[in-house]
């Protein structure tokens, strides 16, 4: 459905008027090059979500452009094969004098979508009367939900999104995940760059890191966003607190824990993979004279459930975590250890399919 090969892209910089003018800027001409993207191939199935991912200027948004056709490759080829819908800037394309509505009968045109899908448009975007006035009247939330709504109503097959959607206010915001949520589930096709590692999990299934413009991983969001966290610093509370070895630096005057153990039902011995749904057990192993209790965080340190630890072990007949990265940490205080001292941290990833909003999947059914 859409195909990169071994594209690259270089900008050129224009020089100052005066070397210009002196022909000094000839012999400084590579000095006058960036480039941006480096070989850099993609094969995107239909149906399928992909991230991209990397820090400022790794080039994801000049890949995206030239995925969408807005940008030509300087080496290498593009393949698209189903119409393309863009999130990459929103308002860009909106001519300002026309209303809202004009902009929106335009672009379905231009699509060659039927004139009755403008209804859906007018409905998303929520703008009210404000859709037969000019653009140019709008406030910038309402240019923002007039260009989501064209993108979204236009319903491309495939969908290339920038950071974009994380603009707007919080209702915004959800109304757009929710909406790439059905798009996604009807069969839709996305390709998407953001710095949220928390959305690419949740709605990608293959991540693409970029790093100055070179393929650093492609694979499976799991292992790619994985792979992309351990490359980047560690926070500061894991790097005061864990050794090496994944357990905690022992203060003075702590309990001795020997042992923290996540067992999977899918594993017949320890694992530290559990799927959303499915049974687990978490094992303390030494821990006696003391009270203290089990924490399970998100990677960025969010705490989701804290856990009296009251046993050795702790039964979890089903998951309710959504599928990503998290952190099971064994907290205790007593014989003199500061309230609570983290002893032992393990890191806990949640697989599965589900694609709910938020920390846990609530055990439901719809009557």
């Amino acid at each position: 459905m859409l195909r990169a090969e071994r594209v690259g892209k270089i900008y050129h910089v224009v020089p100052r008027l005066r070397p210009l003018l002196t022909g000094r800027a000839l012999a400084a001409d590579e000095r006058n090059r960036v480039a941006a993207l480096h070989d850099v191939s993609l094969e995107i199935a239909r149906g399928e979500a992909v991230a991209l991912i990397g820090a400022n200027g790794a080039g994801k948004s000049s890949f995206l452009r030239i995925l969408a056709g807005l940008s030509r490759p300087t080496t290498g080829c593009v393949e698209r094969r189903a119409p393309l819908g863009t999130l990459l800037d929103l308002g860009a394309g909106l001519v300002d004098e026309w209303t809202g509505e004009a902009n929106a009968r335009s672009a379905l045109s231009l699509q060659g979508s039927p004139a009755e899908q403008l209804v859906d448009i007018a409905r998303f975007a929520e703008i009210g009367d404000f859709f037969a006035k000019p653009v140019r009247t709008y406030s910038t939330g309402m240019r923002l939900r007039l260009a989501y709504a064209l993108a979204i109503g236009l319903r491309p097959e495939v969908l290339i999104a920038d950071e974009i959607v994380a603009v707007g206010d919080e209702t915004f915001q959800r109304r757009c995940a929710l909406e790439l949520q059905r798009f996604l589930d009807g069969g839709g096709t996305l390709v998407l760059a953001t710095h949220n590692l928390y959305l690419a999990e949740k709605l990608c299934q293959r991540t693409l890191w970029l790093e100055r413009g070179v393929v650093r991983a492609c694979g499976s969001t799991h292992d790619v966003t994985r792979a992309y966290r351990d490359a980047m610093s560690v926070p500061r509370r894991a790097a005061k607190e864990i050794d090496a070895g994944g357990g905690a630096r022992p203060r003075p005057g702590e309990a001795a824990v020997r042992s923290l153990t996540i067992h999977g039902d899918a594993d017949e011995g320890p694992s530290n993979v559990v799927f959303t749904g499915s049974a687990w057990r978490i094992e303390v192993g030494g821990m006696t004279g003391a009270s203290g209790w089990v924490d399970v965080r998100r990677i960025d340190g969010t705490l989701v459930t804290r856990v009296e630890a009251t046993s050795p072990a702790i039964e979890l007949p089903a998951c309710p975590l959504r599928p990503g990265r998290y952190m099971v940490e064994l907290c205790e205080e007593g014989h003199g250890a500061e309230e609570g001292a983290v002893h032992l941290r393990q890191e806990l990833l949640v697989r599965g399919a589900r694609r709910e909003l938020g920390n846990v999947l609530l055990d439901h059914e719809w009557t």
